[in-house]
């Protein structure tokens, strides 16, 4: 199984240089009591906002909505149940209109 200790904040925002490939943390969010074990991110092509989602084989997964800051901080505008457990992927349609996530269970 996993080894190590779980952390505190689950989430990490990076700022990304594609002249070099380096990454550069910017900030930290997504508090470990409430987004446990985040398993897919996806980021909306028109929107300011990526959806997250956890992944648990005992209570149902839930998606997360933020909306990215200016400085590159997450501020969180939605949280839904995403009605199953290990939640494990989020795609959104060709319309741009609906979130679809997959879960095993």
């Amino acid at each position: 199984g996993p080894r190590g200790h779980a952390g505190k904040y689950t989430l990490r925002v990076y700022r990304f240089y594609a002249n070099d490939g380096a990454l550069v943390l910017l900030h930290i969010n997504g508090e470990a009591a409430n987004v446990i074990n985040p398993a897919f991110s996806r980021f909306h092509p028109r929107l300011n906002v990526v959806y997250t989602c956890t992944e648990d084989i005992e209570e149902n997964g839930k998606i997360f909505a933020y909306q990215i800051e200016k400085d590159g901080s997450l501020l969180q505008i939605g949280e839904v149940d995403a009605g199953g457990t290990s939640t494990c992927y989020l795609t959104i349609d060709r319309d741009q209109r609906n979130l679809i996530a997959v879960n095993y269970w």
